[in-house]
């Protein structure tokens, strides 16, 4: 059983709070009454299952604020986060703006990466080479093959042909 100090959950959340502890002006009409103890402690328990550590796993569990470094995880966590905020501008040699929001380009890369192992039937390390200026189409890319599995090889593209071929 869950105890702080040594008052269980279940006694401590069925605790009604008073009136006299809050001016009538501060009391919201949901503090009058109880807190039910049955939801309170099985949402601390749900809380607290997250962050000690049960011996039942075989795998350590991280703490709830962990997450990996790994850039596969950067744009759809970016996604999640900014949503609709403006990620990349760009103005085109002719004068034309291209404006992508997080949800678009994390869409955009996925849809890469889909494509990448579904049609193209790329495997978890094949490489794919990137010719092209710096501009949003390169950061989808870079985004895309990493989340299919596969190596990115960026190339100059101002690079002549033989300077191109034996990188490749």
């Amino acid at each position: 059983m869950n105890v702080i100090g040594n008052i269980p959950f279940d006694r401590l959340f069925s605790i009604p709070i008073r009136k006299a502890f809050f001016p009538p002006f501060l009391l919201p009409p949901s503090l009058s009454t109880p807190i039910p103890a049955r939801s309170m402690s099985s949402r601390l328990n749900q809380i607290l299952s997250h962050i000690t550590h049960s011996s039942s796993s075989s795998q350590p569990k991280h703490p709830p604020w962990y997450h990996p470094l790994n850039p596969t995880y950067f744009l759809p966590r970016a996604a999640s986060i900014y949503g609709t905020a403006q990620a990349v501008q760009h103005r085109t040699a002719a004068n034309v703006d291209i404006t992508r929001n997080y949800i678009d380009l994390s869409s955009r890369a996925a849809g890469l990466a889909y494509f990448l192992r579904e049609e193209m039937a790329l495997k978890i390390g094949d490489r794919v080479a990137i010719v092209s200026p710096n501009t949003p189409m390169f950061l989808e890319a870079l985004f895309g093959i990493a989340g299919a599995g596969c190596l990115s090889l960026c190339i100059n593209y101002k690079l002549t042909e033989k300077g191109f071929f034996p990188m490749i």
